[in-house]
């Protein structure tokens, strides 16, 4: 041996009579860490020395295999077995803080009589660092069994869980779950919380022999009411969970513990319960998936983990928005939006901007995408409109034109060209473009690489996503037909370096606007190109980040945390009903009544490092859509809302929001990093905060240094 590495063999297969269970300890100044690998009454506990709070989980881990001799999922816990089957467990230390357990299932038994073995082997790295435990299983120490030339490899490597229900919380105690859905939601451990929602206390929710139940039923999961998990980054299937986020955490009264996804996130489960055990806890924990289905691609990425211990003052979805934002700037090197418009002009003018679209037509939906085409303006009739937005008094505007492209708005993606007749053509668009150049605006147009059409005359089904089931993928149906997928790496490769240049030839520039591209991650199957749940993400990224090289500037539809730092507007960043409690159909969590309410989690991540539509709460940006060029009133009553939108976010759109409160329902108490507060006061009754008095239905701003 080197160094100070010792390897201690935990188990020699069975261990002898009377034995003392295995156990590892590491510690550092603020935490300690202590594992029982045993098969029975082993366990973990996470002790937070600062705040006195300790985190426990019921096993070191446990690990999902599929059987391929009998089809079916079989389940191991991390612990020496040999009798049943086998694993073994031996631990390197590295010192007082780090250790390597190996794990080994055995070499993969042949027959399902007898002990099995599973053919699986790889090592969790634990370390502590400062307020911290990071996890990790490193690609490159994964081995499963390889089945000789001819014969199929019986066992697959599908999920592995570490510290299962760490954190679990017990039932009334203070505090609360952090989920990651839509801007951020929570689930309270006391039932009894003023918010928590009143759906899940109603008698039967969920029991499909009762009037409640009934009504629940299309939220109801039957197999497991009690939790529910989803992927990071979302999933077609459960699309309603919108994961954006890589980060989750537990509350409690004295202090937190928060998780940040380093790696392996695009195949992460966040699963959370409820209800466990004679306390009735709750959790939240991350799942590593390995592969979806037997068949899957797997991803060699290294999963990893930090667990973030938190005082007090931090402990909550504001502190872990900050935590989650300096975690970007610092380690993953993201540029703020002040660093960003210091150096590109596109994203300073887009700062200064208002950000308005215009639709300009769309076809008449049909199945086989020859629906009547229907012209809203053509650009004759909006190049009229463009003085009259000076003559209001409007500087800077990113015009964003919906439905210019081949076919208009979603019509026959992914094709661009030629400009659509009924609007004027392409000749008619230079003449626009001139008018608009004269008047100092710029102008992006929507495009969407996500879903393509039989219609289109670049219809080829080889950049089309292939599902499990060897077929083309397809996703509904919408104007020009039935939407199949697209792979995103071909459309970059095909169209994206084809035609977004010749469209800055044309004098698109400023921000270039992306449809819901990253609503779901997808993997794909032969015979087409296979790519695994990252790299789908990673190659619409591609085309994300070309779009800013060749126009400036982007935005997109829907977001997720990897655009940071490219995109300047991020649309579809929402706290469904206002973050009051209710049900919300298609959600998981909601079924399995999991969510009480959502909070701006998202907001105080973005905020400072992309823009987003919201009201003065907030601190978000205006925007309009016209369908036709606008009238003069129009034009007036956005310039309106534009200038009192200004005062909540303009140059506070630079600043990062470090707080936010809601003392009373209906009342809400935002800081922002210059000192900025903004209260928010939607009631029937006047407010009165310290020495401020808000109006009812009206939001007051305290500027720094006058309260």
């Amino acid at each position: 041996m080197t160094g100070r590495a010792i390897l201690l063999s935990l188990v020699v297969w069975i261990p002898a009579a009377g034995s003392a269970a295995p156990r590892l300890s590491l510690s550092n100044e603020r935490l300690e860490l202590t594992i029982g690998f045993a098969l029975e009454g082993g366990g973990c506990r996470l002790h937070d020395r600062e705040t006195d709070e300790t985190y426990r989980a019921a096993e070191f881990g446990v690990v999902r295999v599929w059987d391929n001799t009998e089809d079916r999922m079989r389940t191991l816990l991390l612990a020496p077995e040999a009798t049943t089957s086998t694993c073994r467990l031996d631990i390197e230390r590295k010192g007082p803080a780090e250790a390597i357990v190996h794990v080994d299932t055995g070499p993969g038994s042949a027959s399902p009589m007898g002990t099995m073995s599973f053919g699986v082997a790889f090592d969790v790295v634990l370390t502590l660092k400062d307020h911290a435990l990071e996890c990790a299983i490193r690609i490159a120490g994964l081995r499963e069994q390889q089945a000789p030339p001819g014969v199929p490899q019986r066992w697959r490597l599908m999920n592995v869980e570490l510290f299962p229900l760490l954190g679990a919380t017990p039932a009334g105690s203070p505090g609360y779950l952090l989920i990651p859905s839509w801007s951020g939601a929570v689930y309270y451990f006391d039932r009894r919380h003023p918010r928590a929602n009143p759906a899940y206390t109603k008698a039967g929710h969920g029991d499909l022999g009762t009037e409640a139940g009934l009504r629940s039923r299309w939220g109801f999961n039957p197999d497991a009411p009690d939790e529910y998990g989803s992927m990071v980054y979302g999933r077609q299937a459960v699309w309603e969970d919108q994961l954006q986020l890589p980060i989750y955490a537990t509350i409690r009264e004295h202090g937190g513990l928060m998780g940040i996804l380093l790696g392996g996130e695009y195949d992460t489960e966040l699963r959370a319960r409820r209800h466990q055990g004679p306390q009735r806890t709750a959790s939240i924990n991350p799942v590593w998936h390995y592969r979806q289905y037997w068949h899957s691609k797997l991803d060699p990425v290294d999963r990893r983990v930090r667990l973030i211990a938190m005082d007090g003052k931090q402990a909550g979805y504001v502190g872990v928005g900050n935590l989650y934002r300096e975690y970007l700037l610092n380690e993953r090197g993201v540029k703020t939006l002040r660093e960003r418009a210091a150096t590109n002009p596109e994203v300073a003018y887009f700062m200064d901007s208002i950000y308005l679209r215009m639709m300009m037509g769309m076809k008449r939906a049909s199945l086989d995408g020859k629906g009547e085409m229907r012209s809203f303006q053509t650009w004759d009739q909006f190049a009229e409109v463009v003085p009259r937005f000076r003559q209001a008094g409007f500087e800077k505007i990113n015009f964003i034109f919906v439905g210019a492209n081949f076919q208009g708005h979603d019509g026959a993606h992914p094709t661009v060209f030629p400009l659509k007749p009924a609007h004027g053509g392409e000749e008619g668009f230079r003449r626009m473009m001139r008018v608009l150049d004269a008047a100092g605006y710029r102008a992006g147009f929507h495009l969407n690489y996500k879903d393509c059409y039989r219609c289109s005359p670049d219809w080829n089904p080889a950049f089309v996503q292939t599902n499990e089931y060897g077929e083309l993928r397809y996703h509904g149906a919408w104007i020009g037909g039935y939407s199949y997928q697209a792979i995103p790496q071909e459309m970059l490769e095909r169209f994206g370096k084809r035609d977004l240049p010749r469209l800055r030839a044309l004098g698109l520039r400023g921000m270039h606007y992306w449809d819901a591209c990253l609503s779901v991650m997808e993997e794909t199957f032969p015979p087409n190109r296979v790519i695994a749940r990252r790299e789908y993400g990673e190659g619409a990224i591609g085309y994300f980040d070309y779009a800013a090289q060749v126009f400036g500037t982007v935005g997109c539809e829907t977001s997720i945390a990897p655009l940071l730092g490219i995109i300047v507007s991020a649309g579809n960043t929402s706290s469904p009903n206002g973050g009051a409690s209710r049900q919300f159909n298609g959600s998981g969590y909601c079924g399995a009544a999991l969510l009480d309410h959502w909070v701006p989690l998202q907001h105080i991540v973005y905020h400072g490092l992309c823009t987003y539509a919201a009201g003065p709460e907030l601190a978000g940006r205006t925007g309009h859509e016209f369908n036709a060029a606008p009238t003069d009133q129009e034009i007036a009553t956005i310039r309106r809302k534009y200038l009192e939108s200004q005062a909540y976010n303009g140059p506070l759109a630079y600043e990062f929001i470090v707080n936010h409160e809601r003392p009373s329902a209906g009342r809400t108490r935002t800081t922002l990093s210059d000192g900025t507060r903004i209260l928010v006061n939607t009631t029937d009754q006047n407010w009165t905060d310290g020495d401020a008095v808000v109006k009812p239905k009206s939001h007051l701003i305290q500027r720094n240094g006058n309260r």
